[in-house]
């Protein structure tokens, strides 16, 4: 309710399908927006762009339930949405959820994106997101998208330079410490 109240559109991904229509049913009802449902067995991959700007940006839906996977593939109009919240780890698959992240953080974004992933504290729920959020480091190094793999990859610097810097270091240090 606090995203909508400030004018920003929110995208909300369950991973297991058959919890999507309840998600959606609780969000109308508590905010009173219709909230369409984006199943990707009932809409092929070609046509969820074309599904998207009918049924959600041309009815001002400001609400959408998805499945993170469905929306992993070339959609570029999911900037009409600013928010995101995860109610459920998407398998603990980084790619999953680094894809469906670039689904609103993109070109043609007008507004700051928000990404919000409600978990208990102190539950296996809390490990699951600490091992997503472990994987999606590695998965962003690999992609030489952390800061010591782009000076590197700059030439700046030597490794001794850049240490404190990895990510990579880091995680592995943060793994040996917990064994």
């Amino acid at each position: 309710k606090a995203e909508l109240a400030e004018g920003r559109n929110v995208m909300v991904f369950g991973y297991h399908v058959s919890l999507l229509p309840r998600l959606a049913r609780l969000i109308q009802e508590a905010t009173g927006e219709k909230v369409p449902v984006l199943y990707s067995d009932k809409v092929p991959t070609a046509k969820r762009q074309e599904w998207i700007n009918k049924n959600i940006i041309l009815k001002g839906a400001r609400v959408m339930v998805a499945n993170p996977v469905g929306i992993s593939t070339g959609l570029n109009n999911l900037v009409h949405f600013s928010t995101e919240i995860w109610m459920e780890n998407p398998g603990c698959h980084p790619l999953i959820f680094r894809q469906a992240n670039g689904r609103v953080y993109r070109i043609g974004q007008g507004l700051e994106t928000r990404i919000y992933f409600p978990i208990y504290k102190g539950t296996l729920q809390a490990q699951l997101h600490h091992l997503l959020m472990i994987k999606v480091a590695v998965s962003t190094a690999t992609d030489g998208l952390d800061s010591e793999s782009v000076l590197l990859a700059a030439g700046a610097g030597d490794d001794a330079l850049c240490m404190g810097l990895s990510i990579g270091r880091q995680l592995w240090e943060m793994i040996n410490r917990e064994n």
